[in-house]
């Protein structure tokens, strides 16, 4: 049964858990994963915060989760319509895509670590759908943060390679031609970028921040960009 509300957003992560593991790669290179996961965490929750629905929102919001759901104390302090396990070793996107399938009519699915995608984008988005557009969000090392359509159609089961940092493969591509053989339409989003190497912190911190002030149209990511700054020892610009 379709709930009165037609359009979800998505939103998969690992729950912001203190003391979990994050962003090892970044703890890698800065030689500090308590430092990494942290800041993963405050990215987690400010990218929540973000994308949950305002009071004249008109969709419903779901957190596709890995995690202790018991041990994330600060569960009820979200608009989160329902929170949802991730099933098997990877995303399982096709899992959790068809499954909303079965109850709205506008499904747009996002990740936690493209924080240049905002609130707008899902406006945004939803709107394109509206148009009879699906919606990807490309990003540069070749995949996606944000899928959106009308239903379901399955764009997963026949992609061959899901690590869209494999030399000369784009998961995004793949999934556009895809799309293309289905007789599936997208709209592309602005290209931007995810957060997997103290690289991309540096083109976060440009991005965001002149003369180290927050852009005001950044200010959802204030715990994130105040958690770098007071960890300028790690994240040197």
């Amino acid at each position: 049964m379709l709930h009165q509300n037609k359009n979800v957003v998505v939103y998969y992560s690992r729950l912001p858990l203190k003391g979990c593991s994050g962003k090892t790669r970044i703890g890698n290179e800065i030689g500090n994963m308590d430092i990494a996961s942290e800041f993963a965490r405050k990215m987690i929750l400010d990218m929540l915060a973000e994308y949950s629905p305002r009071e004249n929102d008109d969709y419903n919001f779901v957190y596709y989760y890995r995690g202790s759901l018991s041990d994330f104390e600060e569960k009820d302090m979200y608009p989160v319509t329902e929170y949802i396990p991730q099933v098997g070793e990877g995303l399982n996107i096709k899992y959790i895509h068809e499954r909303m399938s079965k109850l709205y009519t506008n499904i747009v699915i996002i990740g936690s670590d493209i924080p240049l995608l905002s609130h707008n984008s899902l406006l945004g988005a939803f709107e394109k759908i509206e148009q009879g557009k699906a919606v990807l969000a490309p990003v540069l090392d070749g995949g996606y943060g944000l899928i959106g359509m009308k239903g379901f159609v399955d764009l997963y089961t026949e992609i061959t390679n899901w690590n869209s940092r494999s030399k000369g493969y784009h998961l995004a591509d793949e999934t556009l031609r895809l799309a293309e053989k289905k007789g599936l339409h997208f709209s592309l989003l602005h290209k931007t970028f995810d957060i997997d190497h103290l690289a991309d912190i540096h083109a976060l911190l440009k991005e965001t921040s002149t003369n180290g002030i927050i852009q005001n149209r950044y200010l959802y990511l204030q715990e994130t960009l105040r958690y770098l700054n007071n960890n300028k020892i790690f994240f040197p610009s």
